[in-house]
């Protein structure tokens, strides 16, 4: 009998492997798919988000870092879609 601390189990592949075993074919074009995947692999996106959201946050809304504007359509800017009335000072909202 193998004690839990000598047997290693693997849990997630962070491999090509996983990745390209599932691949698409599309169903217009009939044309193989490669597709990435952000699960599995090293990038916690919860992480990456709060990063991008501390340094390029704006008032008005967030500007989209140089790096990631190819992937966003070209877009520089993402506006808030609603911006927050402002309350008076000592003044609490009827609850």
């Amino acid at each position: 009998m193998s004690s839990p601390i000598s047997r290693r189990e693997e849990y997630t592949s962070t491999t090509e492997y996983s990745r390209s075993t599932h691949d698409l074919l599309e169903e217009v074009s009939k044309q193989l798919l490669r597709w990435n995947s952000l699960n599995r692999t090293l990038t916690a996106t919860e992480r990456t988000m709060c990063c991008i959201l501390e340094n390029y946050q704006r008032e008005d809304g967030v500007e989209i870092p140089e790096v990631l504007r190819d992937f966003m359509g070209g877009k520089t800017f993402l506006p808030f879609p609603n911006t927050p009335e402002k309350e008076a000072k000592g003044k609490k909202s009827k609850a």
